[in-house]
């Protein structure tokens, strides 16, 4: 918010780790229909589905997801909304059937939580 807020300083820092972190690069081939990412984390999984132009696709949704479109023109159906646009991200809820159209060749992202993660799978 826009209040001021105490920050306590000597707490912050013996709570802060102060050495470097080197990212491990997640190695993907993005021309493939569908490329799933491994991780080390097990709450975590990222899709990848590469679209042709005008080759509708038909994806079942187990759990809850955020899709991310990049470029071009991209139609989102789902049974609880329908959606028309360009570079945009949407969250699909588990138990849709979602169905995505593209105006040109594209890939599309899907970060989720593993099935095995969500209460009561």
């Amino acid at each position: 918010g826009l209040t001021p807020k105490h920050i306590d300083i000597p707490e912050l820092m013996a709570n802060t780790i102060f050495e470097p972190t080197y990212p491990s690069i997640v190695e993907g081939d993005l021309q493939s229909v569908h490329q799933e990412f491994k991780f080390s984390v097990p709450d975590f999984k990222l899709d990848s589905y590469h679209l042709e132009a005008n080759q509708p696709i038909s994806l079942p949704i187990d759990s809850p997801s955020i899709f991310l479109s990049l470029t071009g023109q991209l139609k989102w159906t789902s049974k609880m909304q329908s959606v028309n646009s360009s570079a945009c991200a949407i969250f699909v809820s588990p138990g849709e059937e979602l169905q995505l159209i593209s105006d040109i060749p594209q890939t599309i992202f899907q970060a989720s939580v593993p099935h095995d993660w969500i209460i009561g799978s």
